[in-house]
């Protein structure tokens, strides 16, 4: 490969097989980050020199000041000692795990319990890295890992069965599956990452300022996608890569979400119709099995949709508040998804038992591995309404929510969460028993939670209040029972 760096009108452009972003075909390089460089080069008379090398040996050349640039690279904070990225960026991508489909039923029956996998990687990855440095304990995965050149192989890997679990990046699963028999992405996503362009240390800032005004002046068209993005994207996806998304995205998840709320107590309600005018027993019986089948296909469609509409717009270009809301509302959805889950196994269509019911959904919501957590519950077991059961677990799901994005999993603490029966009142307290400094005012006042907490509260016309103390806080919640 040619040593030579930019002298005013060359510049050595370091690519990778990562189709649709960055690839080669016949010989030539393609995607969409070299349609963007090859596009801003001419307009500024600028030759370029593509070299084509692993991504874990682009790092290092760039690194030696050996290359110019490297397109399409995930943004890190680490990266910033070697690299000099763009202010602007063109796309979000993450990375998803894709297994053999004979394995998806093993992996889903084991993934609570901690087991040793060997896992397909590209050394130097983004989503490897915050794979092993965070995902794993999330999933309680003890890995081995096999490293390979690029996602081709990692692929091919997972298709021959040489490695349990393969990890890619998402845009080159959805555009490449096709290829390879038999693989199948799980339901888990690693942290959604911006892809910009990133140049060697020293390089003339004047070339990196006028790359980023033209990319943002890309954005800003309304043909910027038909331009870059519509020849390697096919058509049915134009809608959820579209500006006009990107204004109108949040609106649509929240109607959805609230229609899938809807349909939910709709679909109870009907239920119970069912049940007080149907005369036999036995057509009783056989319409009861026939709606509940319908009713949770149709839920767990609905949360499909939204959890995918919620996937592509971090494709868009958004800001990293905007980011966070959806992250916020993908738990959320997750939350619903996981209490609707267990209403349907145990058959809890009318009256619910408290004790396996919130049992079980506590400890689903809180599933990070931390050797430094301790959970506790103490639940007494009694019968309450379906309705009421629906309006405790998004209470208990956005608290659990809360609890998750502010708590400090490398101290030490304790959780617990008590529900009992006073009378006529239902009793509910959590108890985290950690460093509580703002925690209490911190609860009611973070916007995105408070203002979903207050309606809840309302909902249930409860009564609560927060204690705190020398070792930790404690919310208190009492309400009545019908």
């Amino acid at each position: 490969m040619s040593s030579l760096l930019y002298s005013g009108n060359k510049l050595i452009v370091g690519i990778y097989e990562n189709k649709p972003l960055v690839y080669t075909e016949n010989g030539r390089p393609k995607g969409i980050y070299v349609d963007i460089i090859s596009s801003f080069a001419r307009e500024n008379n600028i030759e370029l020199e593509f070299y084509l090398d692993e991504f874990s040996t682009l790092l290092d050349l760039i690194r030696n000041g050996k290359i110019d640039l490297i397109s399409a690279i995930a943004y890190s904070k680490e990266r910033e000692s070697f690299i000099t990225f763009s202010s602007e960026h063109i796309i979000i991508n993450w990375g998803e795990l894709f297994v053999h489909k004979d394995f998806i039923g093993k992996f889903e029956e084991n993934h609570f319990s901690r087991k040793k996998y060997r896992i397909g990687v590209v050394k130097d990855d983004i989503y490897f890295l915050e794979f092993d440095s965070k995902t794993k304990n999330i999933l309680n995965i003890d890995p081995d890992y096999v490293y390979y050149k690029d996602y081709n192989e990692i692929l091919m890997a997972v298709q021959d069965k040489k490695v349990d679990i393969g990890i890619v990046g998402r845009l080159f699963g959805l555009f490449n599956k096709n290829l390879y028999k038999n693989i199948s992405n799980l339901s888990f996503f690693i942290r959604p990452v911006e892809l910009r362009i990133g140049f060697r240390k020293g390089f003339d800032k004047n070339i990196i300022s006028l790359l980023d005004k033209k990319i943002l002046k890309y954005k800003n068209d309304s043909n910027f996608y038909t331009h870059f993005i519509n020849s390697y994207i096919p058509r049915e996806r134009d809608f959820f890569l579209g500006s006009y998304f990107i204004r109108v995205g949040f609106f649509v998840i929240i109607a959805l979400f609230s229609l899938l709320i809807i349909s939910v107590l709709l679909g109870l309600f009907l239920k119970k119709e069912i049940n007080k005018h149907t005369k036999s027993l036995q057509e009783l019986l056989k319409e009861k099995e026939i709606l509940i089948k319908e009713l949770h296909h149709r839920i767990k469609n609905n949360l499909q949709i939204i959890k995918n509409i919620a996937f592509l717009q971090m494709l868009s270009p958004i800001s990293p508040s905007s980011l966070k809301d959806i992250e916020l509302i993908y738990n959320r959805i997750e939350s619903i998804g996981q209490f609707h889950k267990i209403l349907y196994e145990y058959e809890m269509f009318e009256n619910v038992n408290t004790l396996p019911l919130f049992d079980e959904f506590f400890k689903k919501v809180f599933k990070i591995n931390s050797n430094s957590l301790v959970i506790k519950t103490d639940i007494e077991s009694f019968s309450i309404d379906v309705e009421k059961a629906i309006q405790i677990g998004m209470l208990l799901g956005e608290i659990s929510l809360f609890l998750n994005y502010n708590i400090d999993f490398s101290k030490s603490l304790t959780i617990s969460f008590i529900m009992k029966r006073k009378d006529s009142k239902i009793y509910i307290c959590f108890d985290y028993q950690g460093d509580c400094y703002d925690m209490s005012s911190k609860f009611l006042s973070e916007k995105t939670h408070s203002e979903i907490l207050k309606l809840l509260l309302k909902q249930l016309k409860d009564e609560y209040k927060i204690v705190k103390s020398d070792k930790g806080c404690r919310l208190e919640i009492l309400f009545s029972i019908d």
